[in-house]
């Protein structure tokens, strides 16, 4: 499952079963081309299919370690 979460407010913006750069693209697609240049952060694990859409759908993003990922990172 794909899940986007707004992290300042913890509201569910976003959840669709996969776990790939097609599902992923939906959720750019939703938000189309203006909203996706005004992202200026994402946060997420390290999966090189969420770094390839990200880039390619939110040109003005930079890409981030998120808060779950980061816990589990710290205590290796």
């Amino acid at each position: 499952m794909t899940v986007i979460v707004d992290h300042d407010t913890g509201v569910l913006l976003w959840a669709r079963p996969g776990r790939d750069s097609t599902t992923l693209a939906k959720f750019f697609d939703s938000l189309g081309a203006q909203r996706c240049a005004e992202i200026t952060l994402v946060s997420a694990d390290a999966a090189e299919w969420i770094a390839t859409v990200v880039a390619a759908r939110c040109q003005n993003a930079e890409l981030c370690l998120d808060p779950f990922h980061m816990g589990v990172a710290l205590l290796e």
